[in-house]
């Protein structure tokens, strides 16, 4: 009998709030209003968007009222307020605004629905914490499944978070590792020069013959630009690496830029033996960007083709591109026909130190193109490779119009 009186108890409560959504609806919304320093985002929301939730609200605390929370019902409720949760995040609400505004709707459920309803049934009286227990469990269980939502954004970004922590954990520890190497490659290559150079002097001191003086000179000559090309190759790095140089952004008018290349590298060039074409694309006419990056990367990727020429002077040939690819990007190309590179090493040749075969007869330390990626990076663009063994290597490099400086 209790049983049946608790449950026509509950269908009449879930009748009655029915019966007053419209006044208690107003309520809500006045409250909202009036709490917006708490919940900031709704000033922005209209009263139809605050509200809509709340007839389907009422419906479902009428059935979590007749079921007496039982678990099937509350699993429908936790998904319904997830929904709702998922809207309120659309819009803007903040975890706490969302809270605070549940816990005005139940409070006002209470103050305008349920206090009404058991004075007008003081035979209900003794159910009444019954009621306040299970429309609070409801609210509870709304709660739950609003904020989710917000917790599953806050586990991404703790995963993210975390992720991103490891892989610069596993960058500290790379770059540790690539110092160490770099300090033991240069002080090895640097004593290399010395040691040469310092030979080429004893032996020019102590030789009276001119031939061999100015063959030895020469040898100076090649140790001091070695010694120096080593020296700026590990300044450019380190700059990259502490980030010490920032973008410097100008309008560069492609043209006469391009003409301006050809002539700097014309003489670097030529005396390898190989020859230049410059095509420059007449529809790219400005870009704002680093000037002094790009002319870097042109300068590293035109000392890269120039080591791994041809050994016959005929095939010394090298294509720069320049080209206009779209409203919002270009791009621009070193092409050369030396000996090319191996695919399996395709992918590695932008590493620190990573030279391939015959290496061991070219000059340098494998840190040039590892350079040119990190300029690119900078430039907000992207370098890419393509290679035949004894065709050639065209190296691509895309780059935005325009940069911010």
């Amino acid at each position: 009998m209790r049983a049946s009186l608790s449950a026509e108890a509950a269908r009449q409560l879930a009748e009655y709030l029915l019966e007053h959504l419209i006044p208690i609806r107003s309520q809500v919304l006045a409250e909202i209003r009036a709490h917006s320093d708490e919940i900031p985002t709704a000033r922005s929301l209209s009263d139809e968007a605050l509200l809509d939730h709340l007839p389907q609200l009422f419906v479902d605390l009428g059935k979590y009222l007749l079921s007496g929370a039982d678990p099937q019902m509350r699993a429908i409720i936790l998904d319904t307020a997830r929904k709702h949760g998922e809207t309120r995040a659309s819009q803007g609400y903040q975890l706490t605004e969302l809270i605070r505004e549940i816990g005005i709707v139940h409070s006002l459920i209470v103050d305008y629905g349920l206090e009404p309803f058991l004075l007008a049934r003081p035979d209900l009286a003794d159910s009444a914490d019954g009621f306040s227990k299970v429309i609070g469990t409801f609210f509870e269980d709304s709660v739950v499944g609003s904020i989710q939502r917000y917790v599953d954004k806050f586990n991404d970004e703790a995963r993210q978070a975390n992720e991103k922590l490891r892989a610069a954990n596993q960058r500290l520890s790379e770059l540790d590792a690539f110092r160490l190497q770099l300090v033991r490659t240069f002080h090895h290559e640097l004593g290399n020069a010395l040691n040469a150079l310092n030979f080429s002097i004893e032996f020019v001191t102590q030789t009276p013959d001119a031939s061999t003086q100015r063959e030895m000179l020469g040898a100076c000559r090649r140790s001091v630009r070695e010694m120096a090309a080593l020296l700026t190759q590990l300044d450019d790095y380190a700059l990259l690496l502490g980030r010490e140089a920032p973008v410097q952004s100008e309008t560069i008018d492609v043209a006469q830029f391009a003409r301006e290349l050809e002539v700097s590298l014309l003489a670097m060039i030529r005396d390898a033996g190989m020859s230049l074409e410059m095509q420059v694309d007449p529809k790219l006419h400005v870009i704002q960007s680093d000037r002094a990056r790009i002319k870097q990367i042109v300068n590293n990727l035109v000392t890269n083709a120039i080591k791994y020429r041809k050994p016959q002077p005929s095939e010394g040939r090298m294509v720069i591109q320049v080209r206009s690819l779209s409203a919002e990007s270009w791009e621009l190309s070193v092409e050369d026909f030396g000996i090319g590179i191996p695919q399996e090493h395709l992918e590695s040749i932008f590493n620190e130190f990573q030279r391939f075969p015959p290496s061991e007869q070219i000059a340098g330390r494998g840190l040039g193109l590892a350079i040119t990626k990190h300029l690119v990076e900078e430039l907000k663009g992207v370098i890419k490779v393509t290679s035949e063994v004894d065709q050639g290597t065209r190296f691509v490099v895309t780059l935005p119009k325009q940069i911010g400086s």
